[in-house]
């Protein structure tokens, strides 16, 4: 056996490619305006510039974030501009896992699986990050598993810029309330989002980036979809995925 294959926590691939692919304070108030700004410029990406926010309630100081998360997805299902508007999927799908972990992973839509289930990455890309999760030591009950995008997108395409516009301060909310101590990008979608450049994620990978949602301030750590590493199963690949999530997990402090 290889040893990425090890190092990854896999022993076969799953045959068929379907997904589209802590000690944390009381959850602060949600942000009525959200944006992200990286703490260090990352060469080739654009100016950090002001998100679209939906009109959230402020979540309590003393609510609790299990809580305030319920009340955000309860939000989330009458507000989005684009989910209550999509007619292509079955489930939303908010998010999934501890809601006081210090690592979030984040995707950018759900898949057929996950329309089916209304579970983030339950097709063979998600058999794939379970297995990275537990090969740094993590589990996925441990972890908080979210999207940019909460619907299917039509024929599991990659969302559009727009969408991610409409729909992504809905995410911005989860981590303002989850706040974990690092946030894993999965792919060049969430990634090109959150950091708002247009740098592809082969040159991301490897780095992070601290970005600010309203008075909160994360570090982010891109690396490769679990999708495209069941396309590119390469030892580089996966090498370079176990490194970045290594990475996260030194961020966390959970190693």
């Amino acid at each position: 056996m290889i040893e990425t294959d090890r190092l990854l926590g896999v022993t076969d691939v799953p045959g068929a490619v379907g997904a589209s692919v802590s000690e944390n304070a009381v959850a602060a108030p949600v942000p009525e305006a959200t944006s992200t700004a990286p703490v260090t410029d990352t060469e080739g990406s654009n100016p950090p510039r002001p998100l679209p926010a939906p009109a959230i309630d402020p979540v309590s100081l003393d609510e609790d974030v299990v809580a305030a998360l319920e009340r955000l997805e309860s939000l989330h299902a009458e507000r989005c501009g684009h989910c209550t508007n999509s007619t292509t999927h079955r489930s939303v799908v908010f998010g999934d896992g501890d809601p006081h972990a210090s690592v979030m992973f984040v995707g950018e839509a759900p898949g057929a699986e996950e329309d089916r289930t209304g579970r983030p990455f339950v097709g063979p890309a998600g058999e794939l990050l379970d297995r990275m999760i537990e090969s740094v030591g993590l589990s996925r009950e441990g972890v908080y598993i979210g999207n940019i995008i909460k619907v299917r997108p039509q024929e599991n395409r990659t969302p559009s810029p727009d969408e991610c516009e409409v729909c992504g301060p809905w995410l911005l909310a989860q981590i303002a309330v989850i706040r974990p101590r690092v946030v894993v990008a999965l792919g060049a979608t969430p990634t090109k989002y959150l950091l708002q450049t247009t740098t592809g994620i082969t040159r991301l990978r490897g780095c992070s980036s601290r970005i600010r949602i309203g008075d909160f301030s994360v570090p982010v750590v891109p690396t490769f979809h679990p999708a495209y590493v069941l396309r590119q199963y390469t030892p580089e690949v996966r090498r370079a995925v176990w490194e970045d999530l290594k990475q996260a997990v030194a961020i966390s402090g959970e190693d």
